[in-house]
């Protein structure tokens, strides 16, 4: 009976070490470089689309993680690498700005990207203006 419960014990601590796996991995901070941060689209119209890629370069032995990318409003939008990035690679996150009617003048768009570098975020801007 001992030798049952010690059987059932050990295969259950197995199978967790599979399911935290993934999870330990998240946990691992990475370091990261990014060139530029800031995308000046200088002077486009109103009904104009702006695309643009910022790129983040992972510098270390961990895996670099993107976990959420959010917006400071609905007239941006965003793709991201959703893979682990191994050392040396880049992760790409595809912003697309639409000039709508109500965005006239000086634009300031916020990009804010949750991950698992040692910073856990970065933020990217979109500047310019519509006329």
């Amino acid at each position: 009976m001992k030798s049952y419960l010690l059987l059932l014990l050990c295969l259950s601590l197995l199978s967790c070490k599979n399911k935290t796996d993934d999870s330990i991995e998240k946990l691992k901070l990475s370091e990261v470089e990014i060139k530029k941060n800031i995308f000046d689209f200088g002077s486009i119209n109103i009904g104009d689309t702006v695309n643009h890629s910022f790129i983040i370069t992972n510098i270390s032995e961990r895996k670099f993680i993107i976990d959420t990318v959010g917006t400071s409003c609905g007239c941006t939008m965003t793709s991201f690498t959703k893979d682990s990035v191994e050392r040396y690679h880049s992760a790409k996150i595809n912003v697309t700005f639409i000039a709508e009617k109500n965005s006239s003048g000086k634009i300031s768009k916020s990009i804010v990207v949750s991950d698992n570098s040692s910073k856990g975020f970065h933020t990217f801007y979109l500047k310019g203006k519509v006329k």
